[in-house]
């Protein structure tokens, strides 16, 4: 229990222990747990300093003792938790990420050795040593569990991937799991620098699991979504839960963005947007004065509109200036939203724009291709692309909500299966889309693990004109075993950071012709080597390998010089470095 020494009195009862419990240690840093361990074997986590509903907050537990647990340790410089059984062995625990780092087996297997049993352990906060006291004392080190020293240890995640993001302000990497386990990595090196886990703090049935995360438009804070609607607010520095974002609905988290838009003179307003499973999207203001707070707006697809558009879940939410909102549907459609009024837009002649991107298969009990992921142009704000399931890739103009085309991703998986449909709707496709910032490259993640480039700088015209047969196909390349979850572009080293739902090597930097650079937690780099490798794909172009490709980049040249005047003036690159050069 928790014992108030002012008031000597008992504030608050831990019961989680089935039996006897033998020992308590309090863990600081950024951690602010108190771990307990007995008779039962388990070691619980609690959170005495946070009370919900009059109970403190139980964040979970630790397992992996064969026999009574009689001793804990914490040790704050290494942020890690050591643990002590009636058995002697000594087990060692990364708080972060909940697993279990080391394991230090008893001096002697002779139960009666006495000179070698070890009854209790310490942590010496000077030497910053680890002490076992048998009938002597013995000081250990710990320096391998250092993560900070070149000598780290890295602890990559064993959980499916949620989010891959980089942070343009700190050139930061960041990675978060389905557990809630995030971590830092320098995108220079690849090292890993810190790491937090993010808790679930609503008390449900179901077994709470990270589904989406994003930064906020500074990049100074993480905002979480959880599969229990739950949304979160995160100092990703230092792993303190910063505000929870409040809601009036349990179905999951499926994407989170900002927005920001200037409602008169002065007037500059910065929110915070999250899309939900039964398709609704919950509006918070960014500046957070409290802990806690209430969504401002709440966005759902009208009545009138009938039950069938009604509680679609949204799978992809993206923003644009000035307040256009775009999401991506299950049953295909896209929803062009204005978050400064929370309605739907409206087009020139004054309907609802929404836009059915997929049709639905004329066969009996199919459903229409879901929108997977949404991404907009950077220099033409009305310009948005969404891919499908069924493998391709649409462009929508957004001012008037119509399909300006689309390309399909022909043999994207080569060897591998292909795009097929079942009762439940189409099972491969395109899962993920991005940009480069200069809107020369569109990069896209398939359902068999495969990346493809294309050369998108040519189909926009200065009037926002949209050519897609000026779309180039460049590379492509088998980046995972399964399914590429998300592609994130890292402009300050012109490479790309991939994502993937298998649990080994499934976060991998890449450059844009499809050189690997490294996969975070399994090895590092250095700035010299991701400069030389990139320098290397653009040589590599220039092999005979790519004389195809450069053969039909220029067949396209001449077809725009017999377009007339208004398509020279783009300046069509006749050869693929002059995009790199860009």
């Amino acid at each position: 229990g928790v014992v108030s020494i002012e008031g000597r009195e008992v504030l608050h009862y831990f019961h989680q222990h089935r039996l006897s419990v033998k020992a308590l240690e309090w863990c600081g840093r950024q951690n602010n747990l108190l771990a307990s361990a007995g008779l039962d074997r388990d070691i619980h986590l609690w959170r005495p300093v946070h009370v919900k509903h009059g109970k403190p907050i139980y964040t979970g537990s630790l397992t992996g003792h064969k026999a009574r647990v009689t001793g804990l340790a914490f040790h704050e410089a290494r942020d890690v938790l050591f643990s002590l059984d009636s058995h002697s062995i000594v087990l060692v625990w990364d708080l972060a990420s909940r697993t279990l780092v080391c394991r230090l087996n008893p001096l002697s297997m002779n139960p009666f050795d006495i000179n070698h049993k070890v009854e209790c352990i310490v942590i010496n906060n000077v030497s910053r040593h680890f002490v076992t006291a048998t009938n002597h004392p013995r000081l250990w080190g710990v320096r391998a569990l250092d993560l900070r020293d070149d000598g780290q240890r890295l602890l990559p995640h064993s959980s499916p991937s949620v989010a891959c993001l980089y942070n343009a302000k700190f050139n930061h990497l960041l990675t978060a799991d389905a557990t809630g386990y995030v971590s830092l990595w320098q995108a220079e090196t690849g090292r890993q620098f810190f790491k937090f886990i993010c808790e679930e703090v609503e008390a449900t049935n179901r077994v709470p699991e990270l589904t989406a995360a994003a930064f906020d438009e500074s990049e100074r804070r993480l905002v979480v979504g959880w599969s229990q609607g739950s949304v979160q607010v995160y100092n990703f520095s230092n792993g303190t839960l910063l505000n929870n974002l409040l809601g009036d609905t349990t179905a999951s988290v499926t994407s989170i963005s900002h927005a920001a838009y200037t409602k008169g003179k002065g007037d500059h307003r910065r929110l915070l947007l999250a899309a939900f499973d039964d398709g609704v999207v919950l509006q918070w203001p960014s500046k957070i004065k409290g802990r806690d707070c209430n969504p401002s707006r709440r966005m759902e697809t009208p009545a009138w509109m009938g039950i069938d558009l009604a509680d679609v879940p949204i799978l992809s939410m993206a923003f644009n200036w000035p307040t256009t909102l775009v999401c991506g549907r299950r049953d295909g459609m896209v929803m062009l939203w204005d978050i400064q009024t929370g309605f739907l837009m409206k087009g020139e002649t004054g309907s609802t724009l929404l836009v059915q991107i997929t049709e639905k298969p004329a066969e009996a009990g199919l459903v229409a291709p879901a929108i997977r992921s949404v991404a907009f142009i950077h220099k033409i704000p009305s310009v948005c692309l969404a891919s499908d399931e069924a493998g391709q890739i649409h462009f929508i103009d957004t001012s008037r909500g119509e399909s300006a085309g689309s390309i399909k991703a022909e043999g994207f998986g080569e060897g591998c299966k292909t795009t097929t449909r079942s009762k439940k709707g189409v099972v491969d496709g395109i899962s993920c889309v991005e940009i480069d910032t200069t809107d020369s490259f569109l990069f896209a993640g398939d359902c068999n693990g495969f990346v493809k480039v294309w050369d998108i700088s040519q189909v926009f015209s200065s009037e926002g004109d949209v050519d897609l047969s000026l779309c180039i196909d460049l590379f492509k390349w088998k980046a995972h075993k399964d399914e590429v979850v998300e592609i994130t572009f890292v402009p300050k080293h012109s490479i790309i950071f991939t994502s993937a739902k298998e649990t080994k090597h499934q976060y991998m930097l890449w450059t844009v012709t499809g050189i690997k650079v490294g996969v975070l937690g399994h090895s590092r780099w250095t700035l010299q080597e991701v400069e030389e490798k990139v320098l290397e794909g653009e040589q590599g172009m220039k092999q005979t390998s790519r004389v195809s490709r450069l053969d039909r980049m220029s067949s396209k040249a001449a077809m725009i010089a017999q377009k007339g005047p208004k398509l020279q003036r783009l300046g069509f690159a006749k050869n693929i470095t002059d995009v790199f050069a860009r």
